[in-house]
């Protein structure tokens, strides 16, 4: 065979293949109830539901009020523990404030958000402001599946205008939350 023979039984055999791929592409154009398919799979992870546990609660602790009509504090307890007393109404910290201490459980090695938030309180006079945990996120123990985290808070006391500033044991509501990224 020459070099001329070769060359035109090669495009004799490329030009075939050409025109089976458009036969097959214009035959699958002209009946588009031959549709393609592909197996394939879907993955998940299941996660162990979160548990919430706590140590000890947030405690503001034994506090002078405000002192004088309209006077206002705020005591704040960091998350990591201590108090401090700002404002123009002449309060002070005595003893027994604390942080709050939670722990939180679920699937080791994942990350999770904390958050708190304040709710109401025993008496008009007292505002939550703020309940802030110590970390804004964790990720869990791989072996314990465990993190913990401290949260800290603010709280006002306004006194009133007229008549008594408040005086004996008062509580406010919060709640603290965790979840999975």
């Amino acid at each position: 065979m020459n070099r001329n023979t070769l060359l035109r039984s090669a495009l004799a055999v490329a030009v075939a293949a050409g025109l089976m791929v458009f036969g097959a592409v214009a035959a699958l154009a002209a009946n588009p109830g031959n549709p393609a398919s592909l197996p394939t799979k879907v993955t998940v992870e299941i996660l162990k539901p979160l548990t919430l546990a706590e140590r000890t609660n947030l405690a503001f602790g034994k506090i002078v009020g405000p002192i004088g009509a309209s006077a206002s504090n705020t005591y704040t307890v960091a998350p990591t523990g201590g108090i401090s007393v700002t404002g123009t109404g002449g309060g002070s910290a005595v003893s027994g404030s604390h942080a709050g201490s939670y722990v939180v459980t679920g699937s080791g090695g994942n990350a999770v958000d904390f958050a708190g938030s304040p709710g109401g309180c025993s008496d008009a006079a007292l505002t939550l402001n703020s309940v802030t945990p110590s970390v804004a996120s964790a990720t869990l123990g791989a072996t314990s599946g465990a993190a913990g985290f401290g949260l800290g808070g603010s709280l006002t006391i306004v006194n009133p205008a007229t008549g008594s500033p408040p005086v004996g044991a008062f509580s406010c509501a919060y709640t603290v939350s965790a979840k999975y990224q």
